[in-house]
């Protein structure tokens, strides 16, 4: 219990955990309560199994961290960029690095008029800014932005911006990257390593528990 001084109050910490997202147990070797607003399934058995909230935590902002473009990011997210567009909810690309493959988009079961592309001409706030406005707008269930380098300073007041949006719209945030993580306010941080079996996926961050691992995607065609 805390005491709230200027309310003469007591406060049960657990509980104002659980019904406040910007609130998270830092090192603890218990897993934190899960999300009241759910998850959304990964398509991916194994991934599912890894991820403390049992898929992708919705109104949460994720970073994945790749060492290159191309190393299989999109194979990741595919399975709940295909739910999403087949339910008719929009999914959003902030300046991705390369214009996606349409037709590998199409046969992959995506729904081509459900995609919005914002291109990598505009300027690096205008990225954070159209992220944060599309997620709060609420009509677009997975937003995904590839910003500049990373800028850890920076970096921490954008993010706290878009995981408020993403609460205000009941989305999901995806923010992609290369190079070595960095520290953020971001809920969950991957790691992706491409190699000859598939695609590893690490947890390098979550606030919902401290059970970090692994899981391997199997390899798919390429769709940047």
């Amino acid at each position: 219990m805390i005491e709230n001084v200027n309310a003469g109050e007591t406060v049960d910490l657990h509980q104002l955990i659980r019904e406040t997202p910007c609130l998270w147990k830092g090192r603890s070797g218990e897993s934190v309560s899960q999300p009241e607003n759910g998850f959304l399934d990964t398509g991916f058995e194994e991934l599912n199994a890894l991820l403390p909230t049992g898929g992708w935590p919705v109104k949460s902002i994720i970073e994945i961290v790749v060492d290159d473009w191309g190393n299989g990011e999109l194979q990741v997210l595919l399975p709940v960029m295909r739910e999403l567009s087949q339910k008719k909810t929009y999914l959003s690309l902030v300046s991705p690095p390369y214009l996606p493959y349409a037709p590998a988009l199409h046969n992959a079961g995506i729904v081509l008029n459900q995609l919005i592309i914002i291109d990598n001409a505009v300027s690096a706030r205008e990225k954070w800014w159209s992220a944060e406005k599309i997620l709060e707008h609420g009509d677009c269930g997975l937003v995904m932005i590839w910003p500049e380098r990373p800028d850890t300073q920076k970096w921490s007041g954008y993010i706290r911006r878009l995981q408020r949006a993403a609460e205000i719209g009941n989305s999901i945030g995806i923010i992609l990257y290369r190079g070595k993580p960095v520290s953020t306010p971001a809920s969950l941080r991957l790691k992706l390593g491409y190699c000859e079996d598939g695609i590893n996926v690490q947890i390098v961050k979550s606030r919902f528990g401290w059970d970090h691992g692994s899981a391997l995607i199997p390899h798919a065609f390429s769709l940047l």
